[in-house]
């Protein structure tokens, strides 16, 4: 159960904790204190991705017409910190679930908080991705209708009762008949409507110009989280298959696989935590980057390393696979100050960058920075040394 907004917090110690910031900050909208919510937040200039609905009323109308419209919502919020995250930069982000009276269901936001002496100041709050997986399995155009009964039936002859599928007007549900799993799927819909931001499609015959969105909103945590992940990405596999579909796009990723890589990839007898990387996570080199994309979606942090730090590229770009790897398997857990040995390379673990682009954020479960181990820079006294060699 969702608690009422703690104990006022006040948002003008200069040791306060990002959390304890951004509760001042509620606490002071909800009471309409235009001179709390002046100490909390940072005003300055900005680009317009730092912008937010305070900032934006504030600009037109002025501080106390702005805070006592948004007393209107703060005043009947119920609020969760979820997670407190620390960036290479120095920033913070603060993940909250509110639940308020006015508003549709729970809302998932995040708070960019920035350091000013030894306490912190919100920048913005904006929508938090919230824990929902999407897969796109992108076709040419056909007759709009899948035959549940006949694909449930193939695939359990294939690869077992891992799946049964209902459909009925365009929509229906792919379950797991012992896990209890439950994702949902519909269309077909053109791809403009559904991946604005997909281009360049490598070209087929007949083309492919529309795709069924299957969407998974996965119960749990950890293992039992990525099990219900792989399974979503293994029954796209065979839907494509079966569909005559020839690709898979997985959009947290930002990642085109065909049907026919993918079902390699995750095998007849269940994925591999390299099959799950090969359906689900992207290595990108971009800026002077190796970044991986899709992590997140096993609750996993991106993995990233700067080239420059490297004397050779290609080994660099491995190395982020390979700490990724270690990462699903398990051999490496997600301590962001530890000194690991990879392949023979002493590497330090550290807390990554906000996000691969200005105003873009990895999510909750962050990034890890990969670095050479003699690199100098501020690490906890009690990190952990441990020895990971593949």
């Amino acid at each position: 159960m969702r608690a009422a907004l703690p104990r006022r917090a006040e948002a003008h110690e200069e040791t306060a904790a990002p959390e304890q910031t951004v509760l001042a900050l509620r606490h002071a909208l909800r009471d309409g204190d235009a001179d709390a919510v002046r100490r909390a937040v940072l005003w300055e200039a900005r680009p317009p991705w730092e912008r937010d609905l305070l900032i934006d009323l504030v600009a037109a109308e002025g501080i106390e017409v702005a805070v006592a419209k948004l007393r209107l919502f703060w005043r009947n919020a119920r609020v969760r910190i979820t997670a407190v995250r620390m960036t290479l930069e120095g920033d913070a982000e603060v993940y909250e679930e509110l639940d308020a009276a006015r508003a549709d269901g729970v809302l998932h936001t995040v708070t960019l908080l920035r350091r000013v002496g030894h306490g912190f100041r919100v920048v913005n709050t904006t929508d938090a991705t919230d824990d929902t997986v999407r897969v796109f399995v992108v076709r040419a155009a056909g007759d709009g209708t899948l035959d549940d009964g006949a694909f449930t039936r193939d695939l359990q002859i294939r690869v077992g009762a891992i799946a049964e599928l209902l459909m009925e007007n365009g929509e229906g549900t792919l379950g797991h008949p012992q896990e209890g799993w439950l994702a949902r799927i519909r269309g077909p819909h053109p791809l403009s409507e559904l991946m604005p931001g997909i281009a360049g499609l490598p070209r087929t015959r007949p083309p492919a110009t529309e795709a069924w969105e299957l969407v998974l909103d996965p119960r749990g945590a950890g293992e039992r989280r990525r099990g219900q992940v792989a399974w979503l990405g293994r029954v796209a596999a065979e839907l494509a298959a079966f569909d005559g579909a020839p690709w898979i796009y997985m959009p947290a990723a930002g990642k085109l696989t065909s049907t026919r890589v993918l079902r390699a990839a995750v095998g007849a007898e269940g994925p591999t935590a390299r099959g799950v990387a090969a359906a689900w996570v992207r290595l990108v080199t971009k800026g002077g980057w190796a970044t991986t994309r899709g992590m997140c979606q096993l609750q996993l942090p991106e993995v990233e390393i700067q080239l420059e730090d490297w004397a050779e590229v290609n080994g660099a770009r491995r190395l982020v696979g390979t700490v990724a790897m270690s990462l699903l398997n398990g051999r490496l857990d997600q301590d962001t100050h530890a000194v690991v040995r990879v392949g023979g390379i002493r590497c330090r673990v550290s807390e990554g960058r906000r996000g691969p682009e200005p105003g873009q954020s990895y999510g909750r479960w962050g990034a890890i920075l990969v670095v050479p181990a003699d690199r100098r820079g501020t690490v906890s006294h009690s990190e952990t040394r441990m020895r990971l060699d593949l």
